[in-house]
């Protein structure tokens, strides 16, 4: 009779990512001005709980993660270091702080011809790339019912 090999099990023991996704989740909950308590009573666990995993004493599991993660308004690959197209924490956080910005104004806007407008826009900034779009000649920008104009270059850097 051959024996089975034993399963390797491995040491719930935090390391060094378990680290910088603390520093990443402790940053991240100031950026969103949310107290300790308010966050972890919002995931289910204590202050205490959550005070370890910012720290990289408590290793964090992959659906407490993803609820951090809904919570704080960010793709749970947000708390990976190592995924380079996604850039790193400072310019994720602005990004974020900019779309959240631009969603609120967004939001805010009664006007649908101006909506779409607006969303032309960044379907053409998005195609062509941002800086790519503002090097080149403005392209005339159709709004439905109204006439047809060029946006102005420091119109759109202002916006």
């Amino acid at each position: 009779m051959s024996e089975e090999p034993k399963a390797t099990v491995r040491a719930k023991i935090a390391t060094d990512m378990d680290k910088d996704i603390g520093v990443r989740l402790f940053k991240l909950r100031k950026l969103r001005k949310l107290s300790c308590k308010d966050l972890a009573t919002s995931i289910g666990v204590s202050h205490q709980q959550l005070k370890k995993y910012e720290n990289g004493v408590n290793r964090i599991c992959a659906s407490r993660l993803q609820a951090l993660a809904d919570v704080l308004g960010v793709p749970v690959m947000h708390f990976y270091a190592d995924n380079a197209d996604y850039g790193n924490d400072s310019d994720i956080l602005k990004r974020q702080v900019e779309y959240l910005e631009g969603l609120q104004g967004f939001l805010k806007i009664i006007n649908k011809d101006k909506r779409e407008a607006i969303c032309q826009m960044v379907q053409l900034f998005a195609q062509e790339g941002e800086q790519e779009a503002l090097a080149q000649p403005a392209e005339e920008v159709s709004v439905p019912g109204k006439r047809s104009r060029k946006p102005s270059r420091a119109n759109i850097k202002a916006a």
